[in-house]
C-alpha cells in the first residue's frame, strides 16, 4: 500500500503534464 502511495502523485503529475500536452497539441490542430 505504501509503494501504491507514493506512486499516486507522479501520475496525478503525469496524467497532469499529459493533459497540457493534448491542450497545446489540439490548438495547433486548430490553428
Amino acid at each position: 500500500m505504501k509503494l501504491a502511495a507514493r506512486s499516486e502523485p507522479c501520475l496525478v503529475l503525469f496524467l497532469a503534464i499529459f493533459s497540457v500536452a493534448v491542450v497545446q497539441f489540439s490548438l495547433q490542430a486548430v490553428s
